[in-house]
This record gives C-alpha cells, structure tokens and sequence, in this order.
C-alpha cells in the first residue's frame, strides 16, 4: 500500500518537489532577463565590429556568460540537482589582449552563451508545465458541478473528476520531469567540456606516474646506501 500510494501523496512533502517548483518559478525570469541581455551585448558589439570596439564587447559577452553560467550551475545544482560540474574561473591577471583572445576561443564560454540563449524558451516550458496542471486539474474537477460539464452525462462528469485528480497527482512528477530536462542541458552547456576532463586526467595520470617514478629511484637510492 505505501509503495503506492508515496508516488502519489508522499511526493507532496518531498523537500526536492518544492524545490523543483521554485527553480521552475525562476526559470521565466532569468530567461527573460538573460536572452535580453545577450541579444543587447551582441547586437550593440556586431553594430560596432567595423570599429574594433565591437570585438571587445562580444568578447566581454563571452566573458560575462561564463561567469554567469558558474552561478547559474550552482544554482541548478542547489534545486534540482543537476551534478554539474562547473568550468572553473580563469587564472587572475591575465592581460587585456589575452583575455579577449581567451574568450573567443573558450568553447566553455560560447556553451554558457548558449545556454543562455535557450534559457527563455526553457523557462516558457518550466512555466506551462507549471501552471497547465493546476489549470486543467481544477478545471476539470469544477466542470461538473458548475462548468460546461453540469448537465452531462453521469459519466462523462466522472471521467472529468478522474481526470482531474489525475493531473493535480502528476504535477509533482511534471516538475521532477522539468528539473531532470534542465539539470541534464546544464550539465551538457555548463558542466566541463569532455576534452577538459581528459586533459585533467591526463595531466593527473602523468603526475601519479612522475611521482610514483621519484618513489622508486628514492627506495633504490636509499636501498643501495643501506647496502
């Protein structure tokens, strides 16, 4: 009995539920206020591109999507768990002329953009699907008793009442739906790029085996003056 009815009313007063509902509450107005951000940076750099200046604002887009995009994973990360794992910020006191250059061939940068590109329409789906249950559920569960549906028949008001119920039910598991859809985009535009990762396991491997190699010669070494 627990087993079936904890996916039903036991999601209810899940701490990830509610945390799901408030990351869809967000998700509208950081897409509204990003995409208009971005589309304004670029527009006023690709107008102004003729004049150098222009390269430098886009590169400061670029720039500013990263380090927007760190924030944004912690924060899918913090309500909807998404396991990303966030680009790391650049060395401090790099040049001028190297960070513009460094932005442009960031590609974690240009994914972050991205992501910020998408985040309007992410966040239009996180609404209805917020909002559609709710919508449908009540409609459905006051239709027979003072909607279109009062003087239908018997069990065609029934199967309103099912449905109903059926979608406020679900609405929980439409919100776990959009927090596994958003946390899975963020890992892919805001988590570490795979040859990123492989460098790094490289770049361990080679210092596991450099240290390992010191080891040795320092036990042999040791070794022979013991002898």
């Amino acid at each position: 009995m627990t087993a079936v009815l904890d996916p039903l009313v036991g999601v209810w007063v899940r701490r990830q539920t509610w945390r799901d509902v408030l990351y869809a509450v967000l998700a509208l107005p950081i897409g509204v206020f990003s995409l208009g951000s971005v589309a304004v940076l670029l527009g006023v750099g690709g107008a102004l591109v003729i004049l150098l200046v222009g390269i430098v604002i886009i590169a400061g887009t670029l720039i500013l999507a990263a380090w927007a995009g760190r924030f944004d994973a912690r924060l899918a990360n913090r309500l909807v768990g998404a396991g990303v794992t966030p680009v790391p910020s650049p060395p401090a006191g790099a040049s001028f002329v190297r960070g513009v250059m460094g932005a442009y061939a960031s590609g974690d940068a240009w994914r972050a953009l991205m992501w910020f590109v998408l985040r309007l329409p992410l966040g239009v789906v996180a609404v209805v699907c917020l909002v559609l249950p709710w919508f449908l559920g009540l409609g459905l569960l006051i239709a027979p008793f003072g909607g279109v549906l009062f003087d239908a028949a018997w069990w065609v008001r029934a199967l309103a009442l099912v449905g109903g119920a059926s979608a406020l039910l679900l609405f929980p598991h439409v919100m776990r739906g959009v927090g596994v859809m958003h946390g899975a985009l963020a890992r892919l535009l805001l988590g570490r790029s795979a040859s990123a990762v492989v460098a790094e396991a490289e770049a361990r491997t080679a210092t596991a085996e450099a240290r390992t190699d010191v080891a040795r010669e320092l036990h042999d070494s040791v070794g022979h003056s013991l002898t």
